[in-house]
């Protein structure tokens, strides 16, 4: 009987505090270690602004992202060209599409396939590439063909 009426005393007090806390999840104060790498954070005046466009960084000083990549830039001058068969349009369809398209070289490739009515599975065979990569071409091309034919006002 005693050892009933322990154990029931024990259930009770066990749901009325609930379980013992790991000592390492549900520290009070942090540890040591946490406080090693404190630095201090620079005032307003103290850092130096390099680049344009928005923030994207700060290492000492704020790092600002400039207007386009090189891939970009080395796309915009091939584009557009009439060797290229890629107008300007389908170039910033490319950009707007998430993850960004800048192989140039390789629109040129899946475009005249496309236009030709080609499946995706048979031109990704033909220019070398995966299925969803000439399924993201696709369709900026397609935005940028009805783009195109939308009369503007």
């Amino acid at each position: 009987m005693k050892q009933v009426i322990s154990d029931i005393w024990q259930a009770l007090v066990f749901v009325w505090n609930g379980a013992k806390k790991d000592p390492k999840r549900f520290a009070e104060t942090p540890p040591d270690w946490w406080h090693s790498r404190a630095e201090k954070v620079p005032d307003q005046e103290d850092i130096a602004v390099r680049g344009g466009g928005f923030a994207v960084g700060f290492d000492g000083s704020l790092i600002y992202s400039v207007g386009e990549t090189k891939a970009e830039a080395k796309g915009w001058k091939e584009a557009g060209t009439a060797e290229s068969g890629i107008t300007e349009n389908d170039y910033g369809e490319m950009l707007a599409h998430v993850p960004k398209l800048t192989n140039v070289t390789l629109a040129k490739q899946i475009k005249p396939l496309w236009k030709q009515g080609k499946k995706y599975k048979e031109i990704a065979a033909l220019v070398g590439c995966s299925e969803q990569y000439v399924k993201f071409y696709a369709s900026a091309f397609s935005r940028a063909q009805k783009s195109e034919q939308t009369p503007t006002l």
